[in-house]
């Protein structure tokens, strides 16, 4: 990556992430997000008992009493609905924080 501009700093360390991974599953979540201390196992549990491939899973916010925290929280939820609907009618759609994700899933330049 030495001498490339980049634009979508994400992006780039999670392709960068999937070309070194020798396991089979991608799991991702954003910097900003906590994560309770058994959370990877209880996704390794319903990915086993569900045999899936991809698992996308909202986020809550914690609410400070403010009106950008109240405007956040509708419109990250707004978004959620949106996706869960479009999934739910045979759409791949999504815009969650939390992603599980099979590596085969991806196909790397």
């Amino acid at each position: 990556m030495q001498g490339r501009v980049i634009n979508a700093y994400k992006k780039r360390a999670i392709e960068n992430a999937i070309q070194q991974a020798t396991g089979k599953w991608i799991i991702t979540t954003d910097a900003d997000c906590f994560v309770q201390p058994n959370w990877l196992k209880l996704y390794n549990d319903f990915i086993v008992e569900k045999d899936v491939v991809f698992v996308a899973a909202p986020v809550m916010f914690k609410n400070h009493n403010s009106m950008l925290s109240n405007f956040q929280f509708i419109d990250f939820m707004a978004l959620q609905i949106t996706t869960a609907a479009a999934v739910a009618a045979g759409f791949i759609a999504c815009v969650m924080v939390q992603i599980w994700h099979t590596i085969k899933m991806f196909i790397l330049k």
